[in-house]
């Protein structure tokens, strides 16, 4: 029974790690602005974790940087679906996403 508990302690603190470096990865890349990086890590972890709304938020925050307001606004909507969304945070970015597409009055919708 140890033996099997090790090595399940073992292969969850591989992940841990793996986790762990994708995310110190990620922070590197936004440093550099390499946004277009960040997102294919941020597509690869979604692959791997499609329930993870986070993931998800964070995405579309990335598109946003690289100035695709309708993917982000795409996401933003989307992600709202997720019972584990911060919804205030994912109607600001909405409204804002809407605000630099020039939708105006959408914009005004997310924000209220």
């Amino acid at each position: 029974m140890d033996r099997v508990c090790d090595q399940v302690e073992d292969k969850l603190n591989k992940a841990v790690n793996r986790i762990l470096a994708y995310k110190s990865l990620a922070k590197r890349l936004l440093k550099e602005r390499r946004f277009k990086h960040v997102a294919e890590l941020l597509d690869f972890a979604i692959q791997k974790n499609p329930e993870n709304a986070t993931l998800l938020m964070e995405k579309g925050k990335v598109q946003f940087l690289m100035m695709k307001y309708g993917e982000a606004a795409g996401i933003f909507a989307s992600s709202l679906s997720y019972k584990d969304v911060d919804k205030v945070e994912t109607l600001y970015n909405l409204g804002l996403s809407h605000l630099y597409l020039g939708n105006y009055a959408e914009a005004l919708l997310h924000f209220e």
